[in-house]
């Protein structure tokens, strides 16, 4: 048989074959486009809560809130999304985002005991032994973690490193003074974050981790949290690809064990090193606690105490830092009267040099604009997301079976006109003065700036410490002002809002104390 022949011989069976692909094919595209259609029928239709309005294709698919997230600005998407459909707002299939004092009180109520959602896989490393207090889903392990580490963020505890914060204030304000003689146009988010981060080394570390002193990202510490941060905020989407994309990334070489290295060697130094006993640093009091009950307390408790420290404690209160700052400059009246109420409270002897915790608490006006700047600015953006457990539960008198999704965001929360008027959208501190107790009381259940229930932020007394020594020590030293008053800051969401573009000027006060 020669090839032309043997060619001819094959054409029929090669023919029947690629008709039996080609119909094979056929078959399972129409059964995928069957089963897409019952499903989309199915979830419009007939599926349990299908009456709840919100996005079109949140009610198919998660890509609509994948997406969402990914244009960081889902902390305004979220608030406009139930100024247009109310309350209740489906946010993919299955998820529902909520408004207001009454389902807040049924998601976080302690008693309801809702684990955390999936989404907060993708924060969880992929090599770690033990979950951290933010990571961990199991509510019954949380409250056994959290236990571990209460005494260690005590406002007792955190009020005997309260000369180690000043220190750092103090390095602050050597580094603005220099701004202020050469008339240099600053950013002052990135000196508000570094403040933060020397702040966390003191008060975890024992030591300031050098970024004030250098004006830089020590270790690329920044920049490794906040890639973590966005890839978290859009892997958790989709929390059941975390496992691969660590996996996929650690092949690529793309890991970001920066924090992780950072902080493994600051505990390794501090075995290797003699320090003051009198020093109760967080690391400290780890150590000890350890040392006491090794199986209670294990070594990777230690290291992930101090880890959660770094990660989160500096970029929130940077965030909050930079929101009072920039309010303040934004609304000059504001800075006015408050400057006007440090300087009364320096003439008469209330306040020390530098000032104390116990004396900032004796600042209402200032106590309002911290609160009102974090209303107006909450650092994360997303919905504190909750599984509804085993037995379902009725919120705004609508039932909501086991597995579904809920949760509310701060941002809804903060700007929700029928809690804090209609001038929701307004900085103004008043709000939170000259009003009767239970309407102080009213507003306060609905202030979610360190979220609700047992979940509240165990670091939450850190960065109200911080802030209230700060901010009236630098105005009583240092007049602010923005480099362009017209220009508003930017802003991008990754579960942490972080502010860009602050650019300002510093001059020191001609009559400060």
């Amino acid at each position: 048989m020669n090839a032309q022949q043997f060619l001819l011989s094959k054409i029929p069976s090669a023919m029947a074959r690629s008709v039996f692909e080609y119909s094979t094919s056929q078959h399972i595209a129409a059964i995928l486009l069957l089963a897409t259609s019952v499903l989309v029928i199915y979830r419009h239709y007939f599926a349990p809560l299908s009456h709840i309005p919100g996005p079109w294709l949140a009610r198919y698919t998660r890509l609509w809130k994948l997406y969402q997230y990914r244009s960081g600005n889902y902390h305004w998407i979220n608030v406009k999304l139930h100024e247009k459909y109310g309350p209740i707002v489906r946010v993919a299939p299955g998820e529902f985002s909520f408004q207001g004092q009454e389902a807040a009180r049924v998601i976080y109520d302690i008693k309801t005991g809702f684990s955390k959602s999936t989404w907060y896989r993708a924060s969880q490393a992929a090599n770690a032994k033990v979950s951290s207090l933010f990571t961990t889903r199991d509510e019954k392990i949380h409250g056994r973690l959290r236990r571990k580490y209460a005494n260690a963020f005590s406002l007792t505890s955190l009020l005997e490193q309260e000369k180690y914060v000043d220190s750092t204030t103090a390095v602050f304000a050597a580094r603005l003074e220099e701004f202020a003689k050469s008339g240099q146009i600053f950013d002052l988010e990135r000196w508000l974050r570094y403040y933060a981060f020397d702040v966390i080394g003191e008060i975890t570390f024992a030591k300031r981790l050098g970024f004030l002193e250098t004006g830089g990202d020590v270790g690329g510490i920044i920049q490794s949290i906040s890639q973590q941060f966005v890839y978290a905020s859009l892997v958790g989407v989709y929390s059941e690809l975390h496992s691969y994309a660590i996996r996929l990334m650690g092949l690529l070489k793309k890991g970001n064990p920066a924090v992780l290295k950072f902080t493994t060697t600051q505990i390794d130094n501090r075995l290797s090193e003699t320090v003051d006993p009198s020093r109760k640093d967080f690391l400290s009091r780890f150590l000890a606690q350890q040392k006491t009950d090794p199986t209670g307390f294990t070594v990777d408790e230690v290291q992930r105490g101090c880890l959660s420290n770094v990660t989160a404690g500096s970029d929130t209160t940077a965030i909050s830092l930079l929101s009072i700052f920039y309010h303040l400059m934004k609304y000059p009246h504001t800075m006015t009267r408050l400057r006007q109420e440090i300087d009364d409270a320096i003439k008469v002897g209330k306040i020390s040099e530098p000032i104390s915790y116990k004396e900032s608490l004796q600042l209402p006006y200032f106590q309002a604009v911290m609160k009102e700047a974090l209303r107006v600015h909450g650092a994360t953006g997303f919905p504190l997301e909750r599984l509804v457990g085993p037995d379902g539960v009725v919120i705004l008198d609508t039932y909501f079976p086991p597995g579904t999704v809920v949760g509310v965001n701060s941002w809804v929360m903060h700007y929700d006109k029928d809690i804090f008027g209609d001038d929701a959208y307004e900085f103004r501190p008043e709000r939170w003065l000259d009003i009767g107790s239970e309407s102080y009381k009213h507003l306060d259940r609905s202030f979610f700036a360190f979220g609700s229930g047992s979940r509240t932020c165990i670091g939450k007394n850190v960065s109200i410490m911080e802030m209230s020594k700060l901010v009236p020590q630098l105005l009583r030293k240092f007049d602010f002002e923005l480099a362009d008053k017209d220009e508003e800051w930017k802003l991008r969401c990754a579960w942490f809002v972080n502010q860009h573009n602050v650019k300002c000027r510093v001059s020191k006060r001609l009559r400060s104390s």
